[in-house]
């Protein structure tokens, strides 16, 4: 992949060296310089027409690196990514006199940036996950961005800028999934993201209603009850409200709310309750009082129990 402010079309401008021997006429021609990839480049050539030439002496500036071709262009490998090299080509003729150089400047391609390490994952309330990592040991050029996946997705659910190293996501809450971190560099820009981190599972937390709430009639009492919607997915609270319409006599209603904490068991709350009176039983999870379930019943007429305590009881029943 081309790294930002190489230069166009990959042909630089033609410099001509200082050699001792020889004049233009001797130069290679047309000098070109082709990435094959984040650390080969391909530099090409035209044989000068008025000169005998045995071979061609090839180099790059600075490098310890030089070799000699009868071909009219030469790969090299081995070099740094994202980088730029200047490329020497000298003729040297059946005689073993050597011209000036040719040279051009090139700049390699970047490679797809590594995994991210060290990532870590923590669930926060409200289905939020903080994700945490470190940058990837080859990060082949700079980091633009890095995104976060959940499962097998392809789409990166979050984008972050390259500088930064943690994240929140939000999720949806008690079920099991698979964060991980990938990084994307220049070369990664077109064709997507570099390699993606070690996977980390994680449960979000998140306020749940349960799937189903039954009002039952045991005695005189409504009693309201539920399971939990994931015994490893607590709640914050639950909070539960009643209204009963009194078929008897119109226009009197008992209503009334309280709010319960989280328990692994089935809980179920005796509502003192109203003779023959048509019980409306709403329960919703957290601060989130528009989602709810609910059930209802009547209560039978009065005389038909025995006499009850008085007041409400919690009761956990085992699942």
């Amino acid at each position: 992949m081309q790294c930002p402010n190489s230069i166009p079309e990959f042909l630089a401008p033609l410099k001509v060296g200082t050699g001792k021997a020889g004049g233009d006429s001797d130069i290679p021609q047309n000098l070109i310089v082709l990435p094959q990839g984040p650390s080969i480049m391909l530099v090409t050539w035209r044989k000068p027409s008025t000169t005998d030439v045995s071979h061609y002496f090839v180099y790059v500036e600075g490098e310890h690196m030089q070799d000699t071709t009868d071909k009219t262009y030469y790969f090299w490998e081995g070099l740094e990514d994202c980088t730029t090299y200047t490329f020497g080509v000298k003729t040297v003729s059946s005689s073993g006199v050597m011209s000036d150089a040719a040279v051009v400047d090139g700049q390699t391609d970047s490679s797809n940036a590594g995994p991210p390490v060290l990532v870590s994952v923590v669930a926060e309330p409200q289905g939020e996950v903080r994700v945490t990592w470190e940058p990837p040991a080859e990060e082949n050029g700079q980091i633009i961005e890095y995104g976060i996946f959940v499962d097998n997705s392809t789409n990166s659910v979050k984008n972050v800028s390259g500088e930064m190293h943690t994240t929140t996501v939000t999720l949806d809450g008690c079920y099991s999934v698979s964060i991980s971190v990938a990084a994307r560099n220049h070369a990664d820009k077109d064709d997507g993201w570099g390699q993606r981190s070690e996977e980390k599972e994680v449960i979000p937390r998140n306020d749940v209603l349960p799937e189903r709430l039954d009002c039952l009639q045991p005695g005189p009492d409504v009693r309201a009850c539920w399971r939990p919607y994931r015994t490893y997915c607590p709640v914050s609270q639950y909070n539960l409200q009643w209204e009963g319409k009194v078929t008897w006599s119109p226009g009197i209603t008992d209503s009334n709310s309280t709010t319960l904490g989280w328990s692994m068991d089935e809980i179920c709350y005796d509502i003192y309750s109203i003779p023959y009176t048509e019980y409306i039983v709403r329960l919703s999870v957290g601060t989130n009082t528009f989602e709810f379930l609910n059930c209802s019943t009547i209560t039978p007429m009065a005389g038909m129990f025995r006499a009850r305590p008085n007041g409400r009881v919690l009761v956990k029943c085992n699942i």
